[in-house]
């Protein structure tokens, strides 16, 4: 597990992966008081897309999909803390859910870590929920930040397949999509 993140605009700490989810690659606890001092509590998430008969089919927003990243805020009231995501209440619609293909699990881990990096370090804001420009911004650099990755061999999948991105936030996504 990655090693907990500081910046300028606050602090992300890695979870533990729950072992109730096999399709969980890894997820980030966001504290980012400088966004909004009443509402800055954020999930990060990376997860497989693959069929699992446990889990609900996932909602493919590109059919050739490997993996969704997406960026959730939480409900301030509900107190929530690194130490229990089953109190995290996710507040809808998702910030960010961005699909793509061509890396592995650890590649995804990374892509994972350095958006959480992005954050905390105040490069990149918290989209603000159906804002189409924001969400084109992100769509942009996690684009950027895949093509990176995929042309480093120790972050690519064992299948090669090219990287493929499709974007996609906005009011009636509900988030993680499993």
């Amino acid at each position: 597990m990655s090693a907990p993140l500081a910046g300028p605009v606050g602090a992300a700490t890695p979870c533990a992966p729950d072992p109730a989810r096999p399709h969980a690659v890894v997820s980030w606890f966001l504290d980012l008081p400088a966004v909004d001092p009443l509402h800055h509590f954020f999930v990060l998430y990376a997860v497989g897309l693959a069929p699992d008969p446990a889990s609900p089919t996932p909602r493919l927003l590109n059919p050739r999909a490997q993996f969704e990243i997406g960026l959730l805020a939480l409900d301030p009231h509900a107190v929530p803390t690194s130490e229990e995501p089953g109190r995290w209440q996710p507040l809808l619609p998702a910030r960010v859910v961005f699909q793509f293909a061509g890396l592995s699990r650890d590649g995804v881990a990374e892509l994972t870590r350095r958006v959480a990096l992005w954050l905390v370090s105040g490069s990149r804001w918290p989209v603000t929920a159906g804002n189409p420009y924001e969400q084109r911004g992100w769509a942009f650099d996690l684009t950027q930040e895949l093509k990176l990755l995929s042309d480093c061999p120790t972050w690519t999948a064992a299948s090669p397949a090219p990287a493929q991105a499709e974007p996609a936030a906005g009011p009636d996504l509900p988030g993680d999509s499993r």
